[in-house]
C-alpha cells in the first residue's frame, strides 16, 4: 500500500507542475510501478489523475514532494475529494484572445497592460502552488489539520503567501476580469488554501486600503431618513475651499458644472475641474494634481469610475470619491462600489436638467459630510 500512495503522489505533484520534465516524471513513475505487483497500479494512475494534465518541473522536486508524504495510511482513508478538487486540479488561464477586459472604451495601452497583469498573476499563482499544494496534499493525506501540528512561524509564512495572492486574485475580479472563470476557480483554491494556514481566515476579503468603514446603505446612499431628530446645520454644511474634480463623459452634465462654479453656487473658494476621459483624471493625479473631493460616473471612457477609484486607492490617494450616474439602486451593487473604495454614491437622473437640481446635489453631497463628521470617516 505505501507504494501506492508514493504513485498518487507522484501523479498528484504533476498535476501542478510545467511540462518541461514530463518525461522525467514518467520515468520516476515507470520504476515504481516497475517494483510494486502489476495488480491495479496503471489502474489506480488511470482512475486517480487525469491523463495529459500532468506536469513535472524536475525530478528533485518530484522526490522530495513525494517523500513528504507519510505512507501510514491506506488509499481507503485518503480525502479523495478535497484532494482531488484542489490539489489533484490544474487551473488553465483563458486565452488572451477570450480575455473581457472590465474597461468603458479603453486604449490599447490600457488593454496591454490589464492582460499582462493577467498573465503575471496566472505565473505567480502556479509558483505558489508548487510550494503550498504539497504541504496541503500532505495533511489531505494523512487527514492532520495544520493549524494544529504546523508550527506557527509556517503557518504565518504559509498563510501570508496565500493571503498576498488571494488579494491580487480578488482585485482583479472586482476591477478588470469580473467574468473570468479561471480567475473564479483560483479564487476558489485560494480561499481553501487560506483557510488550512490561516486560524484567523474570513472569506471574501476586500481589497487591501479600499475600505475604510463599514458599508451601510443608507450612509453610502448619502440619504437621511427626515422622520429623524433636525440636525445641526454645522453638520451638513459644505467645506470651503474644495478643489473638485468632477469625471464623466456627458458634456452637458460637465458644463452644468461649471455653470454652478460660475454662478456662485458652491461654497467660497470652490474651484471645479472637469474630464471627459477616466484616463486624464488619472495622469493629472499622478502629475501631482491634487483634489479634495471627485465626483465620478460610473461608465466613462478611458476605464469607468471602478478603474479610476481602483487606480487611485492603488496609488494611496484618500481623495474622497462620490459616484454619480443614471443606475438605481436595483441596477447597481452599492456594496461592490463600496469595497473598491468609493465612499459614496448618488442617482443623477434629472439632478442636472433643472435649478433644482443643485438643491438635490448639495443635500446629497451634505449627506455625505454629515456622516464623514459624525463617524469620524478618515475620508
Amino acid at each position: 500500500m505505501n507504494k501506492i500512495i508514493s504513485i498518487l503522489t507522484v501523479a498528484g505533484c504533476m498535476v501542478v507542475l510545467t511540462s518541461n520534465s514530463w518525461c522525467q516524471a514518467s520515468k520516476i513513475a515507470t520504476q515504481l510501478i516497475k517494483k510494486m505487483p502489476s495488480s491495479s497500479a496503471l489502474d489506480i494512475l488511470g482512475n486517480r489523475f487525469t491523463a495529459g494534465a500532468a506536469a513535472a518541473k524536475t525530478q528533485a522536486y518530484i522526490e522530495r514532494t513525494a517523500r513528504m508524504v507519510t505512507m501510514q495510511h491506506s488509499p481507503v482513508a485518503l480525502n479523495r475529494s478535497e484532494f482531488n478538487t484542489f490539489i489533484a486540479h490544474r487551473i488553465t488561464p483563458t486565452p488572451i484572445s477570450s480575455l473581457r477586459v472590465r474597461l468603458v472604451a479603453p486604449s490599447l495601452e490600457q488593454t496591454q497592460k490589464s492582460v499582462q497583469e493577467y498573465m503575471n498573476f496566472f505565473t505567480d499563482f502556479r509558483a505558489m502552488r508548487q510550494e503550498v499544494d504539497p504541504v496541503l496534499g500532505n495533511a489531505l493525506l494523512e487527514r492532520t489539520d495544520l493549524l494544529e501540528t504546523m508550527h506557527p512561524s509556517q503557518l504565518g509564512y504559509y498563510t501570508g503567501l496565500v493571503h498576498s495572492i488571494n488579494l491580487r486574485s480578488k482585485k482583479l475580479q472586482k476591477t478588470l476580469f469580473p467574468t473570468d472563470p479561471a480567475l473564479a476557480e483560483a479564487e476558489t483554491y485560494l480561499n481553501f488554501a487560506e483557510s488550512k494556514f490561516n486560524k484567523f481566515y474570513t472569506p471574501d476579503i476586500t481589497p487591501k486600503g479600499s475600505v475604510v468603514r463599514p458599508f451601510v446603505e443608507e450612509e453610502f446612499w448619502m440619504e437621511y431618513d427626515w422622520h429623524k431628530p433636525v440636525r445641526d446645520g454645522t453638520l451638513t454644511a459644505l467645506p470651503e475651499n474644495v478643489h473638485m474634480a468632477v469625471l464623466n463623459d456627458t458634456e452637458d452634465i460637465l458644463n452644468m458644472y461649471k455653470l454652478w462654479e460660475k454662478q456662485g453656487r458652491f461654497p467660497e473658494g470652490w474651484k471645479v475641474s472637469t474630464y471627459y476621459d477616466t484616463m486624464n483624471l488619472l495622469n493629472a493625479v499622478k502629475s501631482g494634481q491634487k483634489f479634495d473631493l471627485i465626483i465620478s460616473d460610473i461608465n466613462v471612457p478611458g476605464g469607468g469610475g471602478r478603474y479610476c477609484v481602483h487606480c487611485l486607492r492603488e496609488m494611496g490617494i484618500e481623495t474622497p470619491v462620490i459616484g454619480c450616474s443614471g443606475y438605481t439602486r436595483d441596477k447597481i451593487d452599492s456594496k461592490e462600489l463600496h469595497d473598491i473604495g468609493f465612499d459614496g454614491y448618488m442617482y443623477s437622473d434629472d439632478m442636472f436638467e433643472e435649478d433644482a437640481g443643485f438643491s438635490t446635489w448639495k443635500s446629497h453631497v451634505g449627506n455625505y459630510y454629515y456622516y464623514k463628521r459624525i463617524g469620524g470617516w478618515p475620508r
